[in-house]
Order: structure tokens, then C-alpha cells, then sequence
């Protein structure tokens, strides 16, 4: 009777944990909670049988033993064990066939370490439940025009989730390359609901993905307009470097608009999902309003500063529908000089040499 009651404790303490952790990976939280709950049981059961036993006046192994598998608490708690670790048992073979989420590996700038797997980097219950579907960018592969990417990019998706059967897969983006290449590729993954984004870290010389929590820093606006009636007008965003004005082009040197983090630009300046949520929405806000500020306003050249996995975000915030022509700004660091810019056209996207 008391064995029963026990089950009916545990079976209802464990539908409590489901509950609360519903948004959770359930079969790796129902695997620990019945291994740590088994071994609570065998062990506090272990600890009641060897107190009682020093009465006895002889110590037999085998008497031992036959209290020990006699009890309640022990049968009890070496089922659970047995069906945590069947548990984690099914985990570990289901992760060897299955495949749970499209993880995109761009390495887009020249000399990049193409060996370091951003795999390492996904959440744990993607890396214990399956395997990345993964697409991998080489700086190598050379694209006629910058649409040709997307489009590689937009097929090898379609296909990955053809093969998975499933749209509700989610997709990953770990890459550096040029800004313009970025921007591009987040607003293409802009219809995508969940997709994570990691930023190679060049202190550990890996991947991490973009979690953490929002420190709440503001953005601070400048402004340096010179004439209402403007046509075009350059946003630069400075996070991550501070953007110099008197590289920009002549053309771009006048009717700016700067934006900047209230603590200075910095390295992973937005390290934070939260965060590159927020500053996203801030600036969709902000461009929103340019068209009713400046009735004239037809382009705005983007000068953009920032860790890669911003830049992709930010992409995805853009909308053509709602927001002015953009122009992204690419500089080469080794030339000192803004080289090219993506305009995103109704056509789609076309590249200008400086």
C-alpha cells in the first residue's frame, strides 16, 4: 500500500514539472528529474537499512542485500533510475538519424577558419536531440551578382526543408563577410520566424550564439540635416567602431543622421538577443519616419559599423515596402575607403563599384 502511494506522489510531482516547464525540452527535464529523484530514493533508503543494520549482532553481505532489495524505497527509486536512463538512451539514438534545425555556416571573408563547427554553439536540447541540416558559404564561391546568393541561399533552404519534412524547422545563421552581404541576407530571412543568429568570438576563436539579457542602454541621435527638401540623406550607425565622416563619400558627407550607443561604440556592443531586438525595432521606428519628415526623400545610404549578427538583424528589419530605397555601404579596411554598395531595387539587388 505504501509503494503505491509513493508512485501516485511521484507520477503527480512529475506532471507538476511538465507543467512548469512546458516551454522546455520535456524529455531531457523528465530524464533528469527521474535520475535524481531514483538516486535521492536509493540513497536516503541506503542510509535508513545501515542504520538499522548496526544492531545486528553478525554483518552478512547477503543479509544485507536481501534487506536492501526488500524495500519499497529501493524498488522504487531503482525503476526511476532505469527509466531516466531509458530516457536518455532513446535521446541518444534518435540524435543519431534526425535532423532538427538548418544551420547556415557563412564564412564570407578571405582567410576565415572554415574548420570550427558553429554547432557547438546551438542550444543543448538541438545538440542532444539531432542534427544540424547544415548549408556552408565559402568565401570561394563566386557570385555573378549579389541576388545570385540569395537565391543559392533561398533553394539550398527550400531543399533542407523538402528533405525534413517540415517548415517549422528552426534556422540558425553563423557568418562574417562584407556588411552589404549581411544586410542582404537578413532581409531575405526576414519571412523566417525563428531564426537565431551567432557571432564568432575573436577572444575564444569560436562561435557563440546571441543570448543574454538587455542592459538597456539608449541609442543617442544626431542630427546634421542641412535641408529639408532632401533627396537622399546618410545613416550611419556606429556600435561596434566609430564610423569617420570624412571617409564616407563626398556625395554622402552632408544631410546625416548618427547613431550611436549612450556608452560608445565597442565590440559585441550587442550581445544580447533582447537587446538587438530592441535597437531593431528603435531603428525600423526611426527610418519609418523619414518619409514624413523629408517628403523628397527617395535613398538612404547605410554606414553601418557593428558585429555580424547585428547586421543580418538589422537586414531583417528593413522592409521596401514601408521603408525608402536603401543603399548598403561596403569599406575595405585595407584600401581605407568605402568600396561598393548593394541597392536594394523593385529588380531585387544591384551592386555599384566606388
Amino acid at each position: 500500500m505504501k509503494l503505491l502511494k509513493d508512485f501516485v506522489y511521484y507520477i503527480v510531482k512529475f506532471f507538476e514539472l511538465v507543467v512548469q516547464y512546458m516551454q522546455k525540452n520535456i524529455p531531457i527535464i523528465m530524464g533528469r528529474y527521474l535520475l535524481g529523484l531514483g538516486c535521492a530514493l536509493v540513497a536516503s533508503n541506503s542510509f535508513s537499512i545501515l542504520a538499522n543494520f548496526k544492531n545486528e549482532e553478525k554483518f552478512k553481505l547477503s543479509t544485507l542485500i536481501i534487506k536492501y532489495g526488500e524495500s519499497d524505497g529501493s524498488i522504487v527509486g531503482i525503476s526511476l533510475i532505469a527509466l531516466g536512463l531509458s530516457i536518455f538512451g532513446y535521446i541518444l539514438i534518435k540524435s543519431e538519424f534526425s535532423e532538427n534545425c538548418i544551420l547556415i555556416h557563412h564564412c564570407g571573408m578571405p582567410g576565415m577558419n572554415t574548420n570550427i563547427d558553429p554547432k557547438n554553439a546551438l542550444p543543448q536540447q538541438i545538440r542532444l536531440l539531432g542534427k544540424s541540416a547544415k548549408i556552408k558559404v565559402l568565401f570561394e564561391h563566386k557570385w555573378e551578382t549579389p541576388g545570385e546568393l540569395i537565391n543559392w541561399l533561398k533553394t539550398s533552404i527550400e531543399s533542407k526543408l523538402s528533405d525534413l519534412k517540415s517548415n517549422n524547422i528552426p534556422l540558425f545563421y553563423a557568418g562574417l563577410a562584407p556588411v552589404p552581404e549581411l544586410f542582404c541576407i537578413g532581409e531575405f530571412l526576414s519571412s523566417r520566424q525563428g531564426c537565431r543568429f551567432l557571432d564568432w568570438n575573436r577572444d575564444s576563436e569560436n562561435w557563440n550564439l546571441i543570448e543574454g539579457v538587455d542592459d538597456r542602454e539608449k541609442l543617442v541621435i544626431e542630427y546634421e540635416i542641412i535641408d529639408n527638401s532632401l533627396k537622399s540623406l546618410s545613416l550611419v550607425l556606429s556600435f561596434s567602431a566609430e564610423v569617420s565622416m570624412i571617409q564616407l563619400p563626398l556625395e554622402c558627407q552632408k544631410n546625416i543622421i548618427i547613431v550611436r550607443l549612450e556608452n560608445d561604440a565597442r565590440r559585441d556592443s550587442l550581445d544580447s538577443k533582447d537587446k538587438q531586438d530592441r535597437i531593431g525595432r528603435e531603428l525600423y521606428n526611426l527610418i519609418s519616419n523619414f518619409r514624413g519628415k523629408y517628403p523628397k526623400l527617395k535613398t538612404v545610404n547605410l554606414f553601418m559599423a557593428s558585429q555580424a549578427s547585428f547586421c543580418v538583424h538589422f537586414g531583417r528589419c528593413y522592409s521596401r515596402t514601408v521603408h525608402p530605397r536603401i543603399r548598403i555601404y561596403n569599406f575595405d579596411g585595407n584600401l581605407n575607403r568605402y568600396t561598393y554598395y548593394f541597392e536594394l531595387i523593385d529588380e531585387g539587388i544591384k551592386k555599384t563599384e566606388l
